[in-house]
């Protein structure tokens, strides 16, 4: 396939997902794109901040390309597949790397391109490891996407925890940390269960949704609770941001999770969810964007309760 054939499928992709989601939605998410693209030259113009939000969009294009399952037929099947890939993080980065071209600190969308070009050149696949075998004892096996995803990330998520821990005594770093935490997370839905396993713990497609959302939440808030408990007691006035900041980040987690079912298919890796996700991550640190995955989570809602039903599973037949 040419090179531009990944591109030209994304933007297919994209323009099926505004045209289905209608109208008035589409216009509403392309101006909280337009607002997030103001609010970032606002941090670019800023010596303070602008490292911080590039290093921030360079990480969330790093997860979702470490993440992704499709890779390996990529660079297999598609010429000169480092441009091609380097060309779709280009586009769809656009509307947060842009305005930086505008400020001082121009020279920081080069060198994010850069950062994108050689994050293009990671050909590894995820792979199911079989270390930390006493995982399994703190996530029990119903919450396979968590353990299989642990296994495979647990090194980045331990360091990241731990940095956490770290810099409770400020402001904004700690929530940084569990932050790119829970980009990584969002990346353990790529890939779907088998039938049987699909409906091993409920009946019926809303029961599956309520199960996963209820005890998947309850993992992130267990997890999230100890650093955000020392960080209000050493930075007192930060207690209700960080309330805030646990149910935004229980709602991407909830947009992945239905995003999942979404486009669930039986036994199969998910491919084309990776922009969905890094745009939902990315709207969850910028204030413009914050409604973006609370009407992400309503639209999936129902769009996953269809799919499921599709599959729904008979145990008598």
């Amino acid at each position: 396939m040419p090179s531009s054939t990944l591109l030209i499928i994304r933007w297919r992709q994209a323009r099926k997902e505004l045209q289905g989601a209608g109208f008035v939605y589409a216009l509403v998410l392309l101006a909280l794109v337009g607002l997030a693209a103001a609010f970032l030259y606002g941090q670019f113009a800023r010596a303070n901040t602008a490292w911080l939000f590039s290093g921030l969009i360079v990480f969330t294009v790093l997860s979702a390309h470490t993440g992704r399952r499709d890779k390996a037929f990529l660079y297999l099947h598609i010429e000169q597949p480092v441009t091609s890939l380097y060309l779709e993080y280009l586009v769809f980065t656009l509307p947060f790397t842009l305005p930086a071209l505008a400020t001082p600190h121009w020279y920081l969308f080069l060198l994010m391109q850069v950062c994108f070009y050689g994050i293009t050149h990671i050909r590894t696949t995820p792979v199911k490891k079989t270390w930390l075998q006493g995982l399994s004892r703190m996530i029990p096996p119903r919450d396979f996407e968590w353990l299989a995803g642990m296994r495979q990330a647990g090194f980045l998520v331990l360091f990241l925890y731990l940095a956490a821990l770290a810099l409770s005594w400020l402001i904004v770093a700690p929530l940084v940390c569990l932050w790119l935490i829970t980009v990584r997370i969002t990346s353990f839905y790529l890939e779907c269960e088998p039938l049987p396993l699909l409906w091993s713990h409920a009946a019926t497609p809303a029961r599956l949704l309520q199960y996963k959302i209820r005890r998947h939440v309850a993992l992130l808030v267990l997890l999230y609770l100890p650093v955000l408990v020392i960080h209000t007691l050493l930075c007192p006035g930060m207690a209700g941001i960080n309330l805030a900041f646990l149910a935004l980040q229980a709602l991407l987690l909830v947009f992945a999770i239905l995003l999942k079912y979404t486009t669930y298919t039986p036994g199969k890796p998910i491919t084309g969810n990776q922009l969905l996700l890094g745009l939902a991550a990315v709207s969850v640190a910028i204030p413009f964007l914050l409604p973006v995955p609370l009407l992400l989570c309503i639209r999936n809602y129902g769009r996953a309760l269809r799919q499921l039903k599709d599959y729904t599973y008979d145990p008598d037949s």
